[in-house]
């Protein structure tokens, strides 16, 4: 009796709202806002689906911005992996803990937003999306980005700072990620660890 009343409580506002909507354009125009809400998604306005990933050269300035009203870009100038933070570990925090199938990969490159618009740029500020590494097995995973590593102390920005329009910053960030990691993917763009 009660998973009827539920069924009931859930059903009528639905059919409610679907006959307030008949009309098409409605229906793409919240199809379009859909895609272009995934669309925005990262912090670059780069696609999060890997198979549409380009690839890059160590070193290559690219432009990672897929929208036409942005010009973002990035070079990546290095893929290095160790057992322990670069700049040591951050105040207040504990050394990460590294297991024996993992490896702390650091990244360098310089990092460049010459114009930032559209409705994201309201609300996101411009900086490297959080990578993604192909492992040696062939699998796309999300890198742990290591809050616990101390900030880099050469000139170099960490990663997850925001970028204003108009800046062109050196950025470095540590990530926590399988050893034998083959590729690693920014903001769409797919670059070589060697």
């Amino acid at each position: 009796m009660k998973t009827a009343k539920i069924a009931a409580y859930l059903l009528v506002p639905a059919l409610a709202l679907g006959a307030c909507s008949n009309d098409s354009d409605d229906a793409n125009s919240a199809k379009q806002e859909s895609s272009q809400t995934q669309e925005n998604a990262g912090s670059n306005d780069a696609p999060n689906n890997a198979s549409n990933d380009k690839r890059a050269a160590l070193g290559e300035r690219v432009e990672t911005s897929i929208q036409p009203e942005n010009d973002i870009f990035m070079t990546v100038n290095s893929v290095d992996f160790a057992s322990e933070c670069k700049f040591g570990v951050a105040e207040f925090q504990e050394a990460p803990q590294v297991g024996p199938d993992q490896e702390i990969m650091q990244i360098s490159g310089v990092f460049e937003v010459e114009r930032y618009e559209g409705p994201m740029a309201q609300v996101l500020p411009a900086m490297p999306g959080t990578p993604m590494v192909v492992t040696a097995d062939g699998f796309t995973q999300d890198a742990e980005t290591l809050v616990s590593c101390a900030a880099p102390d050469d000139g170099q920005q960490n990663w997850s700072t925001p970028t204003p329009v108009g800046s062109k910053v050196k950025v470095f960030g540590e990530f926590l990620v399988p050893k034998g990691t083959e590729e690693v993917i920014i903001d769409g763009m797919r670059f070589p660890t060697s």
